[in-house]
């Protein structure tokens, strides 16, 4: 669903409540509009489920972890 906001003299917008759940947005110029999309507060748990693994969180933290260094 769309909606139309107005940008103030300094060049911020008011986003609408119901995206007022979202920490950040990343916003995409793509010339003459941009795209907006949403960050949830906290990716993990809003992303929670959507890739299987039998292997638990905290495990994949720790390997991902031990890779990164």
């Amino acid at each position: 669903m769309g909606s139309v906001v107005k940008i103030d003299n300094r060049g911020r917008i008011r986003l609408p409540g119901r995206l007022a759940k979202y920490g950040s947005v990343i916003i995409i110029d793509v010339g003459e509009y941009f795209i907006g999309i949403p960050i949830p507060k906290d990716p993990l748990a809003a992303t929670s489920g959507i890739i299987r693994s039998e292997k638990s969180i905290e495990e994949l933290k720790k390997r991902s972890r031990g890779r990164s260094r």
